[in-house]
């Protein structure tokens, strides 16, 4: 065996889990009575995340690695924050968002339930800027979350928002699809498409 062959064969692999891989990771994590309450209580949580897909977790995943561990997290726009439990060992995790009155929370999580305009007004200047990191993943960029406006209270920021014009984000499996799609179904998503534009207008300056 050539000493090239016996180096690379102690060197670990460097190639990062899958999504699927980070997401069980964290399922695993999860308490079973948050899952359940979040479930029971909000109706729309069982559309957005499943043991399958806890809502674009490998971001955090990946951050916890370069962010210090006595630095601050903020996330601004956290839906369920599952991802609380990929930083429970920092000083703080702090989540803001408007829409899910159920969250996930490691013991290190506070919670916020108010617009991240409102939370940057009330509460931007409560932390420490050169120890505090806040993220933006998955969050559209208008209104009041430009990144100038965040960045004025968060120098140490990270915005991900993905597009393009064929791009698939997601592929639905083909025994998830539903073959039957009556009256009432119809009736329910307009109903979820009227309040979908009712936030989005709200955020919009």
């Amino acid at each position: 065996m050539s000493s090239h062959a016996a180096h690379s064969d102690a060197v670990p692999s460097l190639v990062p889990p899958t999504s699927e891989q980070i997401t069980q990771r964290l399922l695993a994590q999860l308490p079973r009575d948050q899952w359940d309450l979040i479930m029971e209580q909000d109706y729309y949580a069982a559309s957005q995340i499943d043991p399958t897909f806890l809502d674009f977790v490998d971001v955090y995943y990946h951050l916890v690695a370069i962010i210090p561990r006595h630095w601050t997290i903020v996330d601004l726009g956290c839906a369920y924050a599952p991802q609380a439990f990929c930083f429970q060992h920092h000083k703080k995790f702090v989540v803001v968002d408007i829409d899910t009155p159920y969250r996930f929370h490691a013991p290190n999580t506070i919670h916020y339930s108010m617009r991240i305009g409102e939370f940057l007004t009330q509460h931007g200047h409560e932390f420490d800027p050169l120890e505090t990191f806040a993220i933006c993943s998955y969050m559209p960029m208008w209104g009041e979350n430009t990144r100038e406006h965040v960045r004025a209270f968060f120098p140490n920021l990270f915005v991900y928002y993905p597009h393009g014009g064929n791009r698939i984000l997601l592929n639905v499996p083909q025994h998830a699809r539903s073959t039957h799609f009556d009256a009432d179904d119809h009736k329910e998503w307009a109903q979820i498409k009227r309040r979908v534009g009712t936030r989005q207008k709200a955020k919009q300056p």
